[in-house]
């Protein structure tokens, strides 16, 4: 199981604020969102 609890990120004038979120194992999960809201940088943090 992957559990993040209140994740906070800023890269420059971008920020992340207090996400949660929990993956079961075994499970498949997707990130959505728009361009620019953090996708990436959310993955490459965990």
């Amino acid at each position: 199981m992957l559990e993040i609890k209140q994740l906070c990120l800023r890269a420059g004038s971008f920020a992340v604020k207090q996400i949660s979120f929990s993956v079961p194992a075994g499970s498949c999960h997707v990130l959505v969102g728009a361009t620019g809201s953090g996708k990436t940088i959310v993955l490459e943090t965990i």
